[in-house]
């Protein structure tokens, strides 16, 4: 990747935060605090595994925009609207937080034992790898 784009992601990934988000399942304040409380689960799983110095901006942004738009983003949808669900203990934030914590560690963990330097290319393979072992592919929100 050039080093122009890993300022220029840098600053996606903060505007990605800092945007409000209004639509018919997600009250504004409760998609700000999504974006937020997600940024700090992706930042304790970066230190946790002491991975600050191998991380690149778009990577972080993969995991911003994907985890937010395709796990967060729909769950949150419906827990605000309270549909039947089959398996509602799976679809509560007590679950889905953890569940989100633990897969981002498991990608990152696996990208960090695959390359030096971790790229949106790298987490998006050790997705795929990991994809049976994270536990928010149990909720079938995709896949």
């Amino acid at each position: 990747m050039k080093k122009e784009f890993h300022t220029i992601y840098q600053e996606l990934s903060t505007n990605y935060y800092k945007a409000k988000i209004n639509n018919k399942h997600n009250k504004r304040s409760s998609a700000q605090s999504t974006k937020e409380k997600l940024k700090v689960i992706i930042n304790s799983a970066i230190i946790e595994l002491n991975i600050q110095d191998k991380i690149r901006p778009d990577a972080v942004h993969f995991l911003i925009i994907n985890f937010h738009q395709m796990i967060v983003m729909p769950i949150t949808a419906k827990i605000l609207a309270k549909k039947i669900l089959q398996n509602t203990s799976l679809y509560n934030q007590d679950i889905m937080w953890p569940a989100i914590h633990d897969d981002i560690k498991i990608i990152l963990a696996d990208a960090a034992r695959q390359s030096n330097e971790i790229t949106g290319h790298t987490l998006l393979s050790s997705a795929a790898r990991q994809y049976d072992n994270m536990k928010t592919s149990r909720m079938e929100v995709w896949g």
